[in-house]
């Protein structure tokens, strides 16, 4: 499965290299950017946070991407 030259990995880890409260922090913020909020409590109306986040996000789930591969992504 994992071969030098052209890279035909299945799976796709995160590096471990650097540092792991940044990492977290970066996960945390991508997370957040791309969760859904309500206009206000009353209204059943839903909104992205941010909305190129989100139809980015979209787009590659759609194409299958895993869910923690596409937090990397983004």
């Amino acid at each position: 499965m994992f071969e030098s030259g052209k890279f035909t990995a299945t799976k796709n880890r995160i590096t471990k290299r650097g540092s792991n409260r940044l990492r977290h922090a970066l996960y945390m913020a991508v997370r957040c950017a791309i969760r859904d909020c309500r206009k206000s409590k009353t209204s059943d109306e839903i909104i992205p946070r941010n909305k190129k986040l989100r139809e980015f996000y979209n787009k590659k789930r759609e194409e299958g991407k895993p869910f923690k591969e596409l937090l990397l992504l983004v």
